[in-house]
This record gives C-alpha cells, structure tokens and sequence, in this order.
C-alpha cells in the first residue's frame, strides 16, 4: 500500500479523496482545517491519518509536520489542487525527495514576476513589466509607459487586489490605501502595461507531456471588472473548434507549458488577452484548474470531474489511465458558467429561488447573505452559480441576457 498526503482546504463533501482514490492501492494522510470532518465520522474513517488545523491557510505547522510523517513512513506522493496549497505541497516534495511538482516549478506557475521573466527570456509576448518594490519604481514605470497600468500581487489569485490605475489621482489613492500593504507584508507586486482587447482562458490537463484535455473559453467580463465592483457578474463562454481562435490559443498554451518548468503532470488555467487585431499576450497561467465553475462546464463537456483526475494523477505521478474511458473527446454544442455577486451594502438585491430555463444545467443560489461588504466581489462569496448550455455561441449569448435579468430588483 502506498502512502498518500492530502492537502486540502475544501469542505470533504467537495473534495472526497476517499472516493476519487483507489484505497486498494494507497493510504491516505490528510491535512486539513480543523472541522472539516465535523459531523463526517464514517467519512473520516476512510483516512489512514487526520490532521486538522487551525488558521489552516496560514499555518506553517502544516509543512513541518509532513515532512516529520515522511521520516515515520515512505510518502509515495503529497497532492494538492487549491491555489493556497501549491506552493508548500512542493516545498514539502523537495524537502523528502519526492517526485511531483517541485518548488522551482510552483513558483513559476504562482509568482507572475517570475512567469513573466521565464516567458520573456523565450520571446514570448509580454505586457511591459517590472517588479514594484518601492514608490519611485511604481513612479517611473507609469512615467515610462503611461496609463492606463495594472498593479497587482506577484502571488495573488481570482482577481484580487488588482488595481487599474488609469491617471495620477488614481495612482495616489492606491499609494495612500494599498501600497505598503503589499510591499512590506507580501511577496511584493508587479506593474504591467495595460493590454487591450479580450480576455481567454484555457484550462486542461497535462499528464506524463501528454495533453489529455484542452478547453478554451472566453470571459464574459473580467475577472478584474467583477473583483473591483464595475461588473456584477462574471462568466466566460467555451469556444468551439471552428471558432477562429480556438487552435491559436491552444498553440499557445502549449508554447507557454513547453517554456515554465513542470514535471509533465499537471492541471492548468491559463489567462491570455487577444488584442484586436488577434495578437495574443500572456495574462498568467497557474497549476491548477480554473475555478468558480469551470470544472462544472469541463464535467458536462467532457464527462469527467477535472478536480478528480488532477488528483489521481498526481498520486499515480501521471501514470493512471483507468479514466480515459470515461472521456469524451469531441463534445458538442457551448457551455458557460455565470457567477453573479452580491450587490453593494444597502443595495436591494434580487435572488431567485430556481431559474425555469432548459437551458439551465445547474443552479445554485446563496444561503447566506454577504461576508461582508469588503469581500463582496471575492469568488469565494457570491449571490449565485448558473451552469448553462447552448447549441450555438450566439444562443448562449442571449440565454446569459436572459439570465441576468432574472437578477434586476
């Protein structure tokens, strides 16, 4: 039997190791929050060894104690598929000599400076950029390059804390309110030039440098638009094969995994501007699958759970295949996610119950009201989840109007 560690942040009921794993094959060690299995006794009987944790995100306990379970017993693999998660799931391979993702490669795929410098060594399209550790830097940079400029986390994730700043009396709201935030407690920031055009994701899986799922989608809004309070609603719409985009934004997420370090064996979402006349820049790309409700959209396509395979084939080191059967490699029609948010404090906000469309694949309206005000915008806090389906891209537009105004007060 062969020791695997867990690392994980999500609820147990939508991450379920014990059930995407072949416990005839592996042993499971998971590292968690504490709670997570609160209420989950016959759950938790399915783990070999539990470890709950307070302030789970921010716990560096959690590093310290694999790494002393892996002088107990012979760790086979450490996976992992949240964001918060991927760096110190490598950092804990490297310190046991464990094959999988290493550091040099998480942080490739997690520090945009890095990601950036990796890209431009190959020649690849850049927005202009510079790592931001002091005022002056930010000041000459705009001075450089101009507004608009975007200035954000090296290692940040959803949109968060992305700044636009379009003139000089935007540019001194953020040094008064979020600089030194960022550079004196955080990896620091980067500015980058501001792109114009679309903005694409593609999302797939890579197992042993085969490419075995590959989805290109376009963002209705951005995810900055939603995150700063412009848009209430973010989505994106799945290109299909005819559609002119789809095989050069494919192309060139294989030229931007054939250029960052990886072990061959990952997930992947990967964010591209293309300009208006079709030029394509690197946004970011990260290890992991997309979230709000893109694994959905890949499930309805593609028939299998993308969360799931990631982690199966991280535990087998890329090599299990007994999944492949179950994939559709050709789906029809256009599948889209909408995520809308909760309105601004003291804005009445209409949520309906259930959506009477067929187009609707799946719907699911908040149970709670906002988080609060500060994080309204975040992924993590939304009004609604909406999973659509179409036969056309231009049907699919329409159907996501339609949806929309079902959330007008």
């Amino acid at each position: 039997m062969k020791h695997i560690v867990i690392l994980n942040r999500m609820p147990i009921g939508l991450a379920p190791y014990h059930l995407w794993l072949d416990k005839t094959q592996y042993q499971l060690h998971i590292f968690c929050q504490s709670g997570t299995f609160s209420n989950e006794e016959k759950t938790k009987a399915h783990y070999l060894g539990v470890y709950e944790y307070d302030n789970y995100t921010l716990n560096g306990n959690i590093e310290r104690d694999i790494v002393a379970l892996g002088q107990e017993i012979e760790i086979h693999s450490i996976v992992a598929f949240s964001e918060y998660d991927i760096i110190r799931a490598a950092k804990c391979r490297d310190a046991l000599g464990i094959a999988g993702q290493s550091t040099q490669s998480a942080m490739a795929f997690r520090d945009k400076l890095v990601m950036r410098e990796y890209c431009q060594r190959e020649g690849i399209d850049n927005p202009k950029f510079e790592a931001i550790n002091d005022v002056g830097q930010l000041c000459r940079f705009i001075e450089t390059n101009g507004y608009p400029v975007i200035v954000k986390p090296r290692v940040g994730m959803a949109g968060a804390k992305v700044f636009k700043l379009d003139n000089d009396e935007q540019l001194r709201t953020f040094l008064e309110q979020h600089f030194y935030y960022f550079t004196d407690t955080t990896i620091g920031l980067i500015a980058e030039s501001f792109i114009t055009g679309d903005i694409f994701h593609v999302d797939g899986l890579l197992a042993n440098g085969e490419l075995m799922l590959v989805q290109p989608m376009r963002y209705v809004n951005s995810c900055l638009d939603y995150a700063s309070g412009n848009k209430s609603m973010l989505g994106s719409v799945t290109l299909t094969e005819d559609e002119p985009l789809y095989q050069p934004l494919v192309a060139f997420t294989k030229q931007i995994l054939a250029v960052l370090p990886h072990c061959g064996t990952l997930a992947f979402h990967l964010e591209a501007f293309v300009t208006p006349s079709n030029e394509i820049y690197l946004c970011e790309v990260a290890s992991r699958n997309g979230g709000a409700w893109i694994v959905n959209v890949l499930e309805t396509r593609f028939g299998i759970n993308a969360d799931e395979i990631n982690i199966r084939l991280q535990a087998s080191h890329g090599l299990e295949r007994q999944w492949t059967d179950k994939l559709n490699a050709a789906p029809q029609g256009v599948g889209a996610f909408m995520m809308i948010s909760f309105a601004d404090e003291g804005t009445h906000q209409h949520i309906p119950k259930q959506l009477d469309f067929d187009f609707v694949k799946a719907y699911e309206p908040s149970e709670r009201e906002a988080v609060d005000a500060d994080n309204s915008r975040s992924v993590f806090n939304v009004a609604a989840n909406i999973e659509l389906t179409a036969q056309t891209i231009e049907q699919m537009y329409q159907q996501i109007e339609a949806v929309e105004r079902c959330f007008e007060s």
